[in-house]
């Protein structure tokens, strides 16, 4: 992540997204459970929390790495939907959520890819609640965002144009449910588009044939999902 940022810059936002990703647990996670998983005492911890303290830069990608791991984003998330009786949408509509899954989604594109190879692709989503993921992941990354079959109104069309995706390129498909009718759209869609789909990566992956996850596998199409 930080692809555009110089190497001092880059320190100091490391140092904020600690931070900021341990405001977003406090909400699911106690003190006590966070400094044991982190192995930083829960006074530190508060005091990171309140602002009093910012951890330094070793600290920080220490933290960043442990609350950006499968095994706690997973946690996240589920206590999260829990809370929220499975809503998806008011989950995505608070921002700490929101900041957690996109950073999460970022920096496995960029472990599954590499960073200059995922700095060639674009982001691409549906119209619906994923598109707030998608255009937080794709600002992460500083990559240009796509909407697939946007609805937009015949005069705002007039005004503007509408991006698309270039022929042969490659893109990423971010979106908040994974299931039967927006894998089949989403391939569909990026065939028709001439595009190459590279990864899928979602929030909640409900039940999607075989016969398309296959298809993805055969298609070296990388597919991840913070929850199954």
């Amino acid at each position: 992540m930080y692809l555009d940022l110089g190497e001092k810059y880059t320190r100091q936002a490391i140092r904020v997204e600690a931070v900021e990703l341990l405001v977003a647990y406090k909400s699911f996670f106690r003190h006590e459970e966070l400094s044991s998983v982190l192995g930083i005492p829960p006074s530190v911890l508060s005091r990171y929390h309140l602002g009093h303290m910012v951890p330094n830069t070793e600290t920080a990608e220490r933290i960043v790495k442990t609350l950006l791991s499968d095994e706690l984003v997973k946690k996240f998330v589920s206590r999260a939907l829990m809370k929220l009786k499975g809503d998806i949408f008011r989950f995505l509509m608070n921002q700490r959520n929101l900041e957690v899954v996109s950073a999460y989604i970022s920096r496995k594109l960029i472990d599954n890819f590499g960073i200059e190879e995922v700095s060639n692709y674009s982001i691409v989503t549906i119209p619906d609640y994923s598109v707030p993921l998608a255009s937080s992941v794709a600002k992460r990354l500083g990559l240009s965002m796509v909407i697939l079959n946007p609805v937009v109104s015949a005069s705002v069309q007039k005004l503007s144009s509408v991006p698309s995706i270039e022929k042969r390129s490659g893109v990423v498909a971010v979106i908040a449910l994974l299931c039967q009718d927006t894998s089949t759209d989403l391939i569909s869609k990026i065939a028709e588009a001439g595009a190459l789909l590279r990864g899928v990566a979602s929030i909640l992956k409900a039940e999607v044939p075989k016969s398309v996850m296959n298809g993805f596998k055969r298609s070296g199409v990388t597919v991840f999902s913070v929850l199954p």
